[in-house]
């Protein structure tokens, strides 16, 4: 579906370091309290950082938009 940008709608505005890091520190506390505790130490630590850093594979693609 392409959608047209609306032209009411306001422009993306851009986060900070600050609020990007506020914003993965509360994702990362809300990550642990609802993790799989059965789950390894190890096995935790890798799914929280895949799902607040995202694949490895896009890694490049961030830091050269930045």
């Amino acid at each position: 579906m392409n959608e047209k940008p609306s032209a009411n709608r306001p422009p993306v505005r851009q986060l900070g370091k600050d609020a990007k890091r506020k914003a993965a520190k509360m994702a990362g506390r809300e990550i642990d309290r609802l993790g799989d505790q059965a789950a390894t130490r190890e096995e935790r630590a890798r799914r929280k950082r895949r799902l607040i850093k995202g694949p490895r594979e896009f890694l490049d693609i961030r830091k050269n938009k930045s």
